[in-house]
This record gives C-alpha cells, structure tokens and sequence, in this order.
C-alpha cells in the first residue's frame, strides 16, 4: 500500500451511534503518517438521524499531528486515539453514520 500527501484516512467509532472522522495527509516517511482533520460532509440520508457521509479535504480543522503507520497488503492505518482507528481510503467514498437527536 502506497500512502502519499493528500491521502485519506477515515476513523469511525461509537457506541450506540457511528461517528465518522476523515484526516488528509500532509507528510509521510517509512514509519509515520502527518495528518490533519477535514470536515466530514453529509451525501445523502438514508434513515432517521443517519445518513451517508464523506471528506471535504479543500479544508481543514485544527493542527497537524504525527501518527504511526501501519502497512500490510492493501491496507494502511494509524491509531488516532485510545477509541479510534484511521483507515486509507478512496477519497470520493462514502460511510455511513448515526446520531441520537
């Protein structure tokens, strides 16, 4: 898997609801991945309080952060923090999520 600068990474997470979080990269070398948040954007509902998301990586929130990175096969992925996990993915994909009104 070849990870390179402007890649993204999704992290979802949540119990009882899924949260989505999508992170671009900024920096990469053999061992670490810099990544900053970029808005998460609604595609389309599919259900109360749910609907299918995606990155907006034109903007982004907050600081760059360094993270290690993890390669095997077709998949990459980094820890964001003790409760999620960022996988590599096709920029234009989207993923479900959940919310409690």
């Amino acid at each position: 898997m070849n990870v390179q600068v402007g890649d993204i990474f999704r992290a979802t997470w949540g119990y009882e609801q899924t949260n989505v979080d999508h992170y671009k990269v900024k920096r990469v070398s053999k061992h670490s991945v810099w990544l900053v948040q970029v808005p998460t954007v609604h595609v389309e509902g599919c259900g109360m309080a749910s609907d299918f998301c995606k990155a907006y990586p034109s903007e982004e929130i907050g600081g760059v952060f360094r993270r290690k990175l993890h390669v095997n096969g077709d998949s990459a992925w980094c820890s964001i923090d003790s409760v999620s996990t960022a996988f590599k993915v096709d920029p234009d994909s989207t993923s479900y999520r959940s919310w409690y009104h």
